[in-house]
């Protein structure tokens, strides 16, 4: 596979590499449609006020605390060891902090997930990090450290960033692609841990609501996941990857297991983030709750070893939207991204590419997955073979993406990038465009689906 100007991809992520073809198209071919980009995760909805205004506040305090230096400044300098004194009282300088954050903010976040969880936590508890990938990093590198050879278990379709080549995970996956409505069950779970008896389980991983597929376990499930979780070591780490939690569309929060099985808090590792709900993917805002006291300073030590500690001002303000974070908040987030994803799964009905499961629903994130089998087999672009090499016929759902990147103008996801069958054609697509773009990306793919029939 190759970059824009002939490079090797190399071991570039295909996602990755998918929006930088986007991105070249869009900025090189101005005579053609606007693109669409729907194959990332892109919030949509405003930025999180409480983020906006208690940075500001952070912020102002010290242009405040300035004010007084520069006052002082202004005056004749007598460069002397009372001027030196002088300025060390009314130094606004940013010292370094602790490695898993400040303490008063780690208490904020504690109190505020507290009562989302309904279950006490500790500012102790708390780590804050810079984006919820670095933690996953860390949290891969101290667990296959330990057992190189071992396996961790997770459903697929998973988050690509789980099965990256450098982080040398040994994936055990289970199929939800083959359970009701795509979603994790305690049956299925429990025979992914039959399959390994006397083998070495590192960890179980698990993503909910569901990236790519939009799917939430839900309480009752969770509470039979929970039984067959205690019959395993109570020393493995159970990961829950809530990124999603705040976009579930039901009229009740999000249900963790944290929240079901507190029983098992000494081995669940929860990561939050503020990039989708809140709003804010650039400001990389993410915070790890961590009962185990040796895990948690292993990740804390992690933390000082990679970047030290997260931003103080983004501890600041990312505590303070949690803090204020109310179920209206929630509820009108959760209705901006299900209208969208309730319009895309209309349009795929009528356009007979819905995904064959008739007990699929989404009910959470703003993700939607798609059948385009029907394009397999249909004419590939000339131009696209600059990414892929040299071929005449779309046999894959890699294909079928780059094809409609190049044809239509359209950026959405291969399901072979989540760990699924890349021959079944299977897609996803991000609804959050606004209705008008979420019909117009439909209406491009209907297009291209009916050219397709008529060849």
């Amino acid at each position: 596979m190759f970059k824009p100007g002939g490079y090797e991809a190399k071991n570039i992520d295909g996602l990755i590499l998918l929006n930088i073809w986007a991105h070249y198209l869009a900025s090189n071919n101005p005579e053609k449609r606007k693109m669409i980009f729907a194959g990332l995760g892109k919030p949509s909805y405003i930025l999180n006020q409480d983020i906006a205004i208690a940075e500001a506040d952070y912020w102002n305090r010290y242009v405040a605390a300035n004010q007084e230096v520069r006052e002082f400044l202004s005056k004749d300098i007598d460069f002397s060891d009372q001027y030196c004194d002088d300025m060390i009282k009314r130094s606004t300088a940013i010292d370094y902090g602790l490695p898993a954050g400040e303490h008063e903010s780690r208490a904020r976040m504690a109190t505020a997930l507290s009562e989302w969880y309904r279950q006490p936590i500790d500012a102790e508890n708390i780590i804050f990090s810079v984006g919820a990938l670095a933690m996953l990093r860390m949290l891969f590198h101290i667990i296959n450290e330990k057992n190189p050879n071992g396996h961790i278990i997770t459903p697929v379709p998973f988050y690509p960033y789980y099965n990256l080549a450098e982080h040398n995970n040994n994936l055990h996956l289970i199929d939800v692609m083959d359970q009701p409505g795509y979603r994790l069950t305690a049956h299925a779970l429990k025979k992914s841990i039959d399959q390994l008896t006397g083998k070495t389980i590192n960890a179980f991983l698990f993503c909910d609501p569901s990236n790519p597929v939009g799917t939430v376990i839900g309480e009752d499930e969770l509470k039979k996941i929970a039984e067959v979780l205690k019959t395993t070591s109570p020393d493995i780490p159970i990961i829950l990857d809530e990124a999603y939690c705040e976009m579930v569309f039901s009229s009740k929060q999000h249900i963790s297991l944290l929240t079901v099985a507190p029983e098992l808090k000494d081995r669940l590792v929860v990561l939050r983030s503020a990039t989708k709900a809140l709003s804010a993917s650039g400001e990389r805002m993410a915070v790890t709750i961590c009962f185990n006291d040796m895990l948690k300073e292993q990740l804390v030590n992690e933390t000082a070893f990679t970047y030290l500690h997260t931003p103080k001002s983004l501890q600041y303000g990312y505590s303070h939207a949690m803090a204020n974070f109310m179920p209206e908040k929630r509820n009108n987030l959760s209705r901006f991204y299900k209208m969208q994803v309730e319009l895309a799964t209309e349009r795929l009905k009528k356009m007979h590419a819905q995904m064959p499961n008739p007990e699929y629903k989404i009910e959470g994130t703003f993700y939607v997955l798609a059948d385009l089998s029907a394009l397999l087999g249909t004419p590939f672009p000339a131009d696209a073979q600059q990414v892929l090499g040299k071929k005449d016929t779309v046999t894959t759902d890699e294909d079928i993406c780059y094809s409609l990147l190049f044809n239509d103008q359209v950026m959405i996801s291969p399901l072979s990038y989540f760990g699924v069958d890349p021959h079944k054609g299977f897609v996803r697509i991000t609804c959050s465009a606004g209705i008008a773009g979420i019909n117009e990306l439909m209406d491009r793919i209907e297009n291209r689906l009916v050219l397709a029939k008529q060849l």
